[in-house]
């Protein structure tokens, strides 16, 4: 018996069938039971118009799973930028807060805070800290304004005497 009349079974036809295309080119065998492949063919009008349209867009969700949470939907969420933001906001409880103002500032001391600060300073330092609306920034805000430092006089003999002083500086 001659090699020519035994039929390969290592590998494939590829080389005596021009229009083979095999699925799984590691594999001489296909997966399938029957052994029969489904292949594509398709005409040259059809591959230039495949290669002339957009791929088709990403799937930002997949289908089987739970829906994406949308945050800035949330109750909680909208009272808490309205509330940071310096706005009128309802808590958890129902109960309406009214929107932040500026408050009248009589006050009598020894540093003459009334004189060195003037109403519209103090207007402008209000609206750019409740502009901010992120409780972050309101803070950092305000540790930015304030410079820590040794104090300037400490008594003679005391246990625990003061350890810094503070100095607030709006810009």
């Amino acid at each position: 018996m001659s090699e020519d009349s035994i039929p390969s079974i290592f590998g494939d036809d590829s080389d005596n069938d021009p229009d083979f295309n095999p699925i799984n080119k590691d594999s001489g065998d296909s997966s399938d039971e029957g052994g029969v492949t489904e292949q594509v063919q398709r005409t040259e009008g059809e591959e230039q118009q495949m290669d002339e349209e957009e791929p088709p867009p990403k799937r930002t969700k997949h289908p089987g799973r739970k829906r994406t949470r949308r945050i800035e939907s949330w109750k909680r969420k909208k009272s808490s930028i309205l509330r940071n933001s310096g706005h009128e906001y309802t808590d958890r409880k129902g109960k309406v807060h009214q929107r932040k103002e500026l408050k009248p500032y009589n006050h009598q001391c020894r540093y003459k805070c009334n004189e060195k600060i003037d109403e519209e300073k103090r207007q402008e330092f209000f609206n750019s800290y409740w502009s901010l609306g992120s409780w972050e920034l309101q803070s950092s805000y305000l540790n930015s304004a304030v410079n820590i430092g040794a104090p300037n006089k400490k008594k003679d003999g005391a246990v625990r005497g003061k350890s810094f002083s503070c100095q607030y500086v709006f810009h």
